[in-house]
């Protein structure tokens, strides 16, 4: 065995034996024996990560970021995607109870199109339609594009408003008044 140099921890001392042959050895065996102490001390692990992570919220926040921006990175578009789609399906199912087997259903019964004006799933922005529902009873009635969901939606979901807007649409051309700035 070599001789020790005074006064110089042993760790730190380059003339002791090493226990392990390459530093990544050493790396495996840190990261083993962490992994061993996790597993006897669940509890006080994980009570030590959540004090540190109240003490660095930003921290944290930072660490998320960074992490899901690499993992992100390293995934394909397809692998995007499905991770998209798999978020939208668990949506729809928390907040109306239907999954894509129904929704498939809802779209061949209105012929492959929105219910009022028409047009395709392919016309859209995620190539879907979106859930229309009624607001006061949550009750699905049928899948609507983007702008005809948007227009109930301003025209306050009810009878009267679509009225007031049809029977302004249909009198628009017997009041149009001669502004300075209508185009002639």
């Amino acid at each position: 065995m070599p001789r020790l140099t005074p006064g110089v921890p042993r760790k730190y001392n380059r003339t002791a034996p090493l226990k392990y042959k390459t530093p990544e050895e050493a790396k495996e065996a840190q990261k083993r024996n962490a992994r061993r102490w996790h597993l006897k001390n669940r509890d006080r692990s994980y009570a030590a990560t959540r004090a540190w992570q109240a003490r660095n919220p930003e921290k944290v926040r930072q660490n998320n970021l960074k992490w899901s921006r690499a993992k992100r990175a390293k995934m394909t578009i397809e692998e995007r995607k499905i991770i998209a789609n798999k978020r939208y399906e668990e949506a729809i199912r928390r907040k109306y109870g239907m999954g894509l087997n129904d929704y498939e259903q809802v779209l061949k019964k209105q012929n492959n199109h929105c219910a009022l004006c028409f047009r395709t799933p392919n016309q859209e922005r995620y190539k879907r339609l979106n859930w229309d529902h009624d607001p006061q009873t949550g009750q699905v009635r049928g899948l609507l594009c983007t702008p005809c969901n948007h227009a109930l939606g301003v025209l306050g979901d009810s009878p009267k408003g679509l009225t007031r807007a049809l029977t302004y649409v249909d009198n628009i051309h017997s009041t149009l008044y001669n502004w300075p700035f209508h185009a002639q």
